[in-house]
């Protein structure tokens, strides 16, 4: 495996080479288009194999040290991107290219697309103004690095003093991972493996009100001032770009385009949810009041668990009841499988090869007898990790032959040798949601431009559209019975079971999509206001009001430890964006999801062309027509 010192240097060479290729760069003849075009096209291709090793080991690497680096060398790799995107030796050469000359549309469009992205970095700006572009861009950098260090290292201990009995409605396998200490008490920390469980089923009100404002605290007082800078530092740069602010900037080159069309897309959202929402909100609070019938609202740290015993009440479904089916390993192995029969692959364990920590896991993708794609599984929770689950992009692929390679990071329970590690049906759709942006990202990889290359190039608020058709698969009894199997008797998942879980999925659903609502009013509002004037907690308090019938929490700094300020800044509506195309596409899969006829024919469509075509022509190619809005509203709708 590689180690700190090789990880630098292969980073300074490539970024070397790149600096001396953007010398040779400058003195290209235009006149010879489609050599010039190719040679902007791989001038920088060289420093992709250091990048995804830096991103990702930045973000899960054990040794501190080594993660240490990385963010140092991140720094470094983005300051040669700020370089590159504001050389006006180069843009000038690439901006005299004649289209005509070129050999293909697909040339015009890397030509197109370059040209874009140079005028959006402010390349055609005085030099003083240039200056400053590049100082907030490596600003940026280190304020946005230290507002997720500060969530991962803000992971706290919560102690219950009075043990297991403190901890009534948690699955004994829960209890059995988390013994007493000599004392009596049970040590939880707030990352998701202890966090999700104790939300959704302890019994305690008080014990989850501590609970979820410790979770809540994690990144208090330190993000504080690093939110204040980075939402400042955003809208000065957007400032000196020409944009009103940075919603308008980062929405730019999405579907949507700007930011008043992203607030268009959720008022069109908000009456369709509300009248809903209110009322499952009306059904919890009744559901609660039979045994406390003093109880005035459902509040934020009950949320989850009254929601769970309402999916009780109406489906017949307990949460708990599917877990002895969803052993880690099974779900896997049953993941693995059924991907491979779908995509027409061979995914082949390859336990000889190196990783980072010896619980992470390679595997090989073949096709027709060659090796086309690398990925690594680092599944489970350690000290320094990222605390989420998320698909890591570590190289593209591209026309020089290089392997497409990704990581699906998550945190998810680890088995032993009398632990199966029994997953819930939530975190088991979230490694289908993960593996689906994994399977975007490495179809798209054989591409002739590495402008192109790795489906994840799309356009941003496309790209939550095959991890959350994906997700769908998890839901349908016939792939689950393919390895949902009990872990003591081995029988198969029972279909009245799935049918109860589905049942019990659709139980708020409106208020939970309001949820989702409020998270993107939030980023919106956040990068459309003036940092100078803006209150966050005010702004975070004011909307829950408007959106949410459930009160706000004093004490609660969601906001503060909210990562996807940083990576999504004012596109976290995306989900919801994309939610809506993968509801309309799905319409092609219903009824027979091991079609494997049919799941090549999307992968062809919509993952292999990576960013080669527009994501709106591609869904049409798919659908043979536009994508349409009613899938969404009557899955929405539907009780």
């Amino acid at each position: 495996m590689i180690d700190q010192a090789e990880l630098r240097d292969r980073t300074l060479g490539a970024l070397a080479t790149a600096r001396e290729r953007l010398a040779e760069f400058r003195q290209a003849d235009p006149a010879d288009a489609s050599r010039t075009v190719t040679a902007f096209d791989r001038l920088a291709a060289g420093i992709e194999e250091p990048r995804g090793w830096v991103d990702l080991f930045e973000a899960v690497h054990p040794d501190e040290a080594m993660r240490g680096e990385c963010e140092d060398l991140r720094r470094q790799l983005s300051r040669f991107g700020v370089e590159l995107s504001l050389d006006r030796g180069a843009f000038e050469v690439l901006a005299a290219v004649d289209p005509a000359a070129l050999a293909d549309d697909l040339e015009r469009r890397l030509l197109e697309r370059s040209l874009r992205d140079y005028r959006r970095s402010g390349v055609d700006r005085d030099e003083a103004t240039r200056e400053r572009i590049g100082a907030l861009r490596e600003e940026l950098v280190r304020i946005g690095q230290q507002f997720s260090r500060n969530i991962v290292e803000g992971t706290a201990e919560y102690v219950v003093a009075g043990g297991h009995a403190a901890l009534a409605g948690l699955p004994e396998d829960f209890l059995a991972a988390h013994p007493e200490r000599p004392d009596g008490s049970v040590v939880l920390n707030t990352d998701p493996a202890d966090y999700v469980p104790v939300m959704s089923f302890a019994d305690g009100d008080d014990l989850r009100r501590e609970f979820f404002l410790r979770a809540m605290q994690r990144a208090v007082p330190s993000n504080a001032d690093v939110l204040k800078a980075l939402l400042t530092k955003r809208r000065e740069l957007s400032s000196l770009l020409g944009y009103a602010d940075w919603a308008d900037f980062a929405t730019e080159d999405m579907m949507t385009g700007d930011g008043a069309s992203v607030a268009q897309f959720l008022d069109r959202l908000e009456p369709l949810i509300r009248r809903a929402a209110d009322r499952d909100v009306e059904a919890l609070l009744e559901l609660a009041r039979e045994t406390e019938p003093e109880r005035q609202a459902i509040t934020e740290w009950s949320r989850v668990y009254w929601i769970e015993k309402l999916r009780q009440r109406r489906s017949g479904f307990d949460a708990r009841e599917a877990r002895p089916y969803f052993g880690y390993a099974a779900v896997r192995d049953g993941l693995l499988s059924l991907s491979s029969q779908l995509y027409g692959v061979e995914i082949v364990a390859r336990p000889q090869e190196p990783a980072w920590h010896e619980s992470v896991e390679v595997y090989d993708i073949e096709r027709d007898g060659r090796t086309v794609a690398r990925f690594y599984f680092d599944m489970f929770p350690r000290p320094g990790k990222f605390k989420h689950a998320a698909m890591f992009n570590m190289h593209p692929g591209g026309p020089d032959g290089l392997l497409p390679r990704g990581a699906v990071v998550c945190n998810l329970p680890q088995p032993s040798a009398d632990d199966p590690a029994l997953l819930m049906h939530d975190q088991v759709t979230t490694l289908f949601h993960e593996f689906g942006h994994l399977m975007h990202f490495l179809l798209g990889g054989d591409q002739p431009h590495y402008g192109f290359a790795g489906g994840e190039r799309v356009e941003w608020d496309f790209v939550e559209v095959p991890s959350q058709l994906f997700e769908e698969w998890a839901w349908d009894a016939e792939v689950l019975q393919r390895f949902a199997r009990h872990h003591r008797t081995d029988e198969p998942i029972p279909a009245a079971m799935v049918e109860r879980m589905s049942v019990a999925a659709r139980t708020c659903r409106a208020l939970q999509a309001m949820v989702q609502v409020y998270y993107s009013r939030l980023s919106l509002a956040y990068y459309t206001a003036d940092p100078a004037t803006l209150d966050p907690v005010r702004v975070a308090i004011e909307l829950k009001q408007r959106l949410l019938p459930i009160p706000h929490t004093e004490g609660n700094y969601f906001h503060l430890s909210f990562g996807h300020l940083e990576g999504y800044s004012a596109a976290y509506y995306t989900y919801l964006w994309s939610l809506v195309i993968a509801k309309d596409l799905f319409g092609l899969f219903e009824g027979n999801l091991l079609d494997g006829a049919r799941m090549r024919e999307y992968a062809a469509k919509l993952l292999e062309p990576g960013s080669s075509r527009d994501a709106a022509d591609m869904v049409c190619d798919f659908l043979g027509r536009p994508y349409e809005f009613e899938p969404f509203e009557r899955w929405l709708t539907a009780s």
